[in-house]
């Protein structure tokens, strides 16, 4: 059964903790029982082997249940996020040929299916932060082979706890349901993110574990600056770029912080820095979980091999042996991989090459600024223009902002020009900027200069 193979915890431990969730908790024995009576329902209403079922990603603990009753229905299970647009909606169901989409443990017709396949596990599409979202193929061993790896590096164990504060609907927070599954550990399901939860779970010593990304590491720190964490052996940051600074910050909250590289092609986590050692430079992201393969391919683009990787984009060929990440980085003597940039957010400016990530790890050591961003516009002398995006805090230091830049950058990658931003900066649900739709902003002139360089 593909749930005992994914959560085999149901059957060697089936009294022990699997889930909790605001107003409940269900042991792995639970789990199972609630999955394969809805998996039969899903047979019932006519679901064959490799068809796409779509799942409403609401309520943590009805999610979870729909999404492995999908899987263990030898289906695709494609996760929707709540939060997702009508079109966008509509696209994934249409370019997916999704057949059922379960809804509150109802399933429904949805469109018509599109070629049979023999897969079943996970469909993620990607964010389409950099363009159009594309589903991506997780099957089952892939799945596992990503949650194994994790397991060992992070030493998970029975009984441990780990907090995920990230949806479902996002292959990070599914993961986690999979390494709580091998080895009988709880999964702390808090999706939606609220910073006062997952201060309040953080200060109460229970979680041993916990996902999360960046910005919402900054916004629970920022709302509790007195937080004091005990009982954490290990939290992953991800969701992009993650500043030294940032989990410097953690760590003297007692949070042992590490970054990470991961992507969805790569059935998650990739690489991941080590507790016991220095933070690093920007962009430090650790070394190579066991069983992933980690080289720079040609232009320096990241790629990445191993048993954890997409069996291929919906509708598209089966990828090569080595996926090819569309970032930017390098590999240090000692295995260490440090992420430079996404290769189409490189800024090349009067012949020098800057990195955006790069750039704001630096200005966000500033203590007022709730956010910055880089982006490059036209320039006919640059080439590229380096513009930095701000929202303050409170009270505005541009004057220390630009003080920090001279002192800490090279000149070709200080801001010529600093714009300032009332309104969060657009994100994704994970909290990745969506760079492009800033920059359009920055183009059409709805930024106020604050200050030039």
């Amino acid at each position: 059964m593909s749930f005992d193979r994914l959560l085999p915890a149901g059957l060697r431990w089936p009294g022990a903790a699997a889930l909790r969730f605001a107003g409940g908790e269900l042991d792995w024995g639970e789990l199972r029982r609630a999955t394969l009576e809805q998996a039969e329902q899903l047979r019932a209403a006519g679901a064959r082997p490799g068809d796409r079922v779509a799942v409403e990603v609401g309520e943590p603990r009805c999610a979870a249940i729909a999404l492995l009753a999908a899987i263990e229905a030898d289906c695709l299970a494609l996760p929707l996020s709540q939060e997702l647009g009508a079109a966008e909606r509509a696209h994934r169901l249409s370019s997916s040929g999704c057949r059922l989409v379960l809804s509150g443990g109802r399933s429904e017709p949805g469109p018509e299916p599109g070629l049979p396949s023999a897969w079943s596990g996970l469909l993620v599409f990607t964010s389409g932060t950099t363009g159009t979202s594309r589903g991506v193929v997780l099957p089952l061993d892939a799945l596992l082979a990503s949650a194994r790896g994790v397991v060992a590096a992070v030493e998970l164990g029975r009984g441990d706890r780990w907090l995920n504060p990230l949806p479902l609907s996002h292959v990070g927070g599914f993961s986690v349901l999979v390494r709580c599954g091998l080895v009988g550990a709880t999964a702390l399901l808090c999706a939606p993110f609220e910073a006062q939860a997952t201060a309040d779970e953080l200060e109460q010593g229970q979680a041993t574990h916990a996902s999360l990304v960046g910005r919402m590491l900054d916004r629970t720190l920022a709302l509790r600056p007195s937080l004091q964490v005990r009982g954490l052996r290990c939290a992953l940051v991800g969701g992009g770029a993650t500043p030294p600074g940032l989990l410097q910050r953690a760590r003297d909250h007692g949070i042992p912080a590490v970054a990470t590289y991961g992507l969805t092609e790569a059935g998650s986590t990739v690489t991941l820095q080590r507790p016991d050692e220095p933070i690093g430079e920007a962009g430090d992201a650790g070394w190579p979980v066991a069983g992933r393969r980690v080289r720079i391919g040609p232009g320096g683009e990241i790629q990445v091999a191993g048993p954890t990787l997409t069996a291929g984009y919906w509708g598209a060929p089966q990828p090569p042996e080595w996926f090819s990440t569309g970032d930017l980085g390098r590999l240090e003597p000692d295995g260490r991989l440090v992420v430079l940039d996404r290769r189409s957010d490189l800024v090349v400016t009067g012949g020098e090459n800057v990195y955006p990530v790069q750039v704001e790890a630096v200005l966000a050591a500033h203590p007022g600024l709730a956010e910055v961003a880089v982006v490059g516009l036209p320039h006919p002398s640059w080439g590229r223009e380096l513009i930095a995006i701000v929202r303050w805090r409170d009270a505005e230091d541009l004057p220390g902002l630009e003080q920090l830049a001279r002192e800490q950058l090279s000149p070709w990658e200080r801001p010529r020009r600093w714009l300032g931003r009332r309104a969060p900066f657009p994100r994704n649900e994970l909290g990745k900027l969506r760079r492009d739709e800033l920059r359009r902003s920055v183009e059409d002139r709805d930024e106020g200069p604050t200050g030039a360089s």
